[in-house]
């Protein structure tokens, strides 16, 4: 989001964990040397031309896809990915109140995306909560709660079974707004997005272009649902961690790669009429 952001870095953490004597002490942690290196990685995504099928396939499109890197310098790519099982609704809500959606993550699942997002009353303020509740208990796995802007979440990796999804509305100058919700479950049981395209560095404002294959599978979508297929950009930033105090460098371990960009293709993946029209 754009503006000013703050970053805080401490060691009590690792003071607790590797130096428990020192942690005992009344006296204060003699300080620690570190680098830190901070870069915001951001990748623009465009769909160019009309998607088209692929062969005789109902089922498979062919997408070309336009990309600039509009922030610092990074490694990585276009990725290929499930097909999503995807609800969007418009939606209403009060300022004070709270909608609630359950989600139900197939086993095998990649990710889980919830958005918030066009929201009619520019004043408005809604925040996103992702609960887990595959447990006994619910516990809070991710939130977006910035004041201004679109809310949205992405979880990887989630564990099957029972989310919730709670969008809050704390402040709605105009009393009630309208707004889209979406939440999504990539799957490869809906499909797949097959991409051309590897992992290079990326320069601030390089362009490259890429080719994606999407093929959906015959799975059933529960009912409000329907097939989404969305383009995923992950690379990791140039900057590397310092080396641990006696130990080996954490420079030699591979950064990990974190989502820099996301696209969802408009592009409906089934022909439709007789005549086998778009």
């Amino acid at each position: 989001m754009p503006g000013m952001w703050e970053i805080r870095l401490g060691d009590v953490a690792d003071t607790q964990t590797f130096d428990w004597q020192q942690a005992k002490k009344e006296e204060s942690v003699p300080p620690t040397p570190a680098t830190l290196t901070v870069s915001a990685l951001a990748v623009e995504v465009r769909e160019v031309g009309e998607a088209g099928f692929v062969g005789s396939s109902d089922a498979g499109m062919e997408f070309h896809l336009a990309l600039t890197n509009r922030m610092a310098e990074f490694t990585g790519g276009v990725v290929s990915t499930p097909v999503a099982s995807a609800r969007r609704e418009l939606l209403e809500i009060g300022e004070k109140e709270q909608m609630v959606f359950e989600v139900e993550v197939l086993p095998g699942s990649t990710a889980l995306l919830a958005r918030a997002f066009q929201v009619a009353d520019p004043g408005a303020d809604l925040d996103l909560y992702v609960f887990d509740c595959t447990g006994e208990l619910c516990r809070g796995a991710r939130v977006d709660a910035d004041p201004v802007g679109d809310e949205w979440v992405l979880v990887s990796n989630p564990a099957p079974g029972a989310w919730k999804i709670v969008v809050d509305a704390p402040t709605v100058p105009e009393g009630r707004t309208q707004f889209q919700y979406l939440d999504a479950v990539f799957n490869p049981s809906y499909g797949t997005l097959a991409v051309a395209d590897l992992p290079q560095e990326r320069p601030k404002g390089a362009r490259w272009t890429a080719r994606g294959q999407a093929w959906l599978a015959p799975a059933a979508h529960d009912a409000g649902r329907q097939p989404m297929v969305a383009v995923r950009v992950e690379g990791a930033g140039r900057g590397a961690p310092a080396a641990s105090p006696g130990g080996p460098a954490a420079a030699a371990q591979a950064p990990a790669s974190i989502l820099v960009g996301l696209l969802e293709l408009g592009a409906p993946l089934a022909r439709t009429g007789d005549a086998g029209e778009k």
